[in-house]
């Protein structure tokens, strides 16, 4: 096969099989991680620090990739002189680099992204006006919104919150919904148009060189959903501290209620996962010492992450292992609810609150200080001894193979008549002479003396042997003369004042 077929099942694999082997062939480890980390489908999304290095490695894209086959167009980039070099056949937009158009903007990943001013932005289509809102216009509605690195997280939640309500109210698909929900959902919807004026900068920092970068992660839960925000702080060359939203995850909290520390606890999960994928991100990247910081405004979920994973139960026990992985218990702190910028994801912000919030975009203003003059932490008790392991003790005991006879009884007069009537019918069977009619008081006796002894056998099994062979015996029965009987072979004892 010399030619990469779109349209069967296999193509997702071939394209980037394809890729990955073309890395293989490089000499520039840059150039293959580029290839192997930087592309989506046919699309590649990477970068520099300087305007050298980027254009080191467009040439070096290019030349390897010519090699595969692959032929690179459609080229933009923040920095005009990396693009004007290139023929104009290669270019996206040509012009809009000739007259810096800052209006012009090329879709990544279904964001806009401006290349003259390096920022972000939506684009969000006006909503017909409908005179039935059913649950399937809702879904519909929401499922207009692509936002995946989640900077529009406390506004996406609130029409989540009212899709849950949909649920719980058990509304058809095609069927009118409650007025409460209605309402609701035309109000947030009339403001949706606001979220075109939003614009987020590309570069965590300005043109000096960041030498500390540090990744906070702030984690809040409520009622009805929990979230998780991840910030980064950057220090330049020159002291100046930048903060910047990075990525932000919200989820609705269980049908199935439960306590608000949980959620919490589910809240810092999150948020560690989320973490994670931004690590991930910048593994590939050349990048400064980073350090990870956990913030949250739960006590109790301090006192969890603080202690052994052992001593909690399952759910807390599980998440706590999963969390310390990621970050350890000594990055958590505690962040007043005020000033917790996950609170903004976890009861959503109306489009006109979430635009101007400081808050939201650029976390506490006290995180761009020093580090002592950040919120003091409280002493961490914990008084939530439900979430605690339980302790199982265990007994063994020897228990038969076959369940005993007199189990089946619960009336002990029942069981010897029972007993007895066994014992007249083996007799029959050896052929021996037994009494007719009802049983006889001897009988009776005997069927009793039958069961005490088979019970003494499970519990003085050594003793009555020792004791039946006449052997010295010197066990813990030996001050009460134990002995054993002839005719019913029970064990007895002669007591005290016999042994005297």
């Amino acid at each position: 096969m010399t030619r990469v077929t779109y349209g069967i099942r296999s193509s997702a694999y071939h394209s980037t099989r394809s890729l990955t082997e073309t890395a293989l062939d490089v000499d520039d480890e840059i150039t293959a991680q580029v290839i192997r980390n930087d592309f989506y489908v046919d699309d590649a999304l990477t970068g520099a620090d300087t305007v050298e290095e980027a254009v080191v490695l467009q040439d070096n894209l290019i030349s390897t990739l010519k090699k595969g086959g692959f032929d690179l167009r459609k080229w933009s980039s923040n920095c005009p002189q990396v693009i004007t070099r290139l023929p104009t056949s290669l270019q996206e937009a040509p012009e809009a680099y000739t007259i810096c158009d800052k209006q012009y903007s090329i879709k990544t990943l279904g964001v806009k992204w401006h290349p003259i001013t390096d920022q972000f932005s939506f684009t969000v289509t006006r909503m017909p006006e409908i005179s039935k809102l059913t649950k399937r216009k809702l879904l519909s509605d929401v499922s207009t919104f692509y936002d995946p690195m989640g900077w529009l997280s406390p506004t996406i939640l609130q029409f989540k919150i009212l899709l849950k309500e949909c649920w719980l109210a058990g509304s058809d698909w095609d069927e009118r919904l409650p007025e409460s929900i209605e309402m609701s959902w035309r109000n947030s919807r009339g403001e949706l148009s606001l979220l075109q004026n939003l614009t987020i900068n590309r570069p965590l920092t300005h043109q000096s060189p960041i030498v500390e970068m540090q990744l906070h992660v702030f984690c809040d839960a409520s009622e009805r959903a929990f979230a998780a925000a991840v910030y980064s702080r950057c220090t330049d060359a020159n002291g100046n501290v930048v903060l910047n939203l990075l990525s932000a995850k919200t989820k609705l909290s269980p049908i199935k209620q439960i306590s608000i520390p949980r959620l919490e606890l589910s809240a810092a999960a999150l948020g560690c996962k989320l973490l994670k994928a931004c690590l991930d991100a910048f593994s590939s990247q050349k990048k400064p010492m980073l350090k990870l910081i956990g913030w949250t405004d739960s006590t109790v979920y301090l006192s969890w992450i603080n202690d052994h994973p052992a001593k909690w139960s399952c759910f807390v026990g599980n998440r706590t292992t999963a969390i310390q992985e990621i970050i350890p218990p000594a990055s958590w702190k505690h962040v007043p609810s005020a000033e917790n910028p996950a609170d903004c994801a976890s009861r959503g912000l109306a489009p006109n609150l979430l635009l101007p919030h400081k808050l939201w975009w650029n976390g506490p203003s006290w995180l761009a200080e020093n580090p002592i003059t950040w919120p003091q932490q409280p002493s961490i008790i914990s008084n939530e001894d439900s979430e605690r392991r339980k302790r199982t003790i265990l007994h063994a005991y020897k228990v038969p193979l076959c369940q005993p006879f007199e189990t089946r009884f619960s009336v002990m007069s029942r069981l010897v008549r029972v007993t007895a009537w066994l014992l007249r019918a083996s007799k029959l069977l050896r052929k021996i002479t037994t009494p007719k009619g009802n049983l006889m008081a001897d009988e009776l006796v005997t069927a009793l003396h039958a069961l005490l002894a088979s019970h003494q056998k499970d519990f003085f099994n050594d003793e009555i042997s020792q004791l039946s062979e006449k052997t010295s015996y010197r066990g813990a029965l030996l001050s009460l003369t134990p002995f054993v009987e002839k005719d019913s072979g029970l064990l007895r004892v002669g007591g005290k004042v016999s042994a005297k």
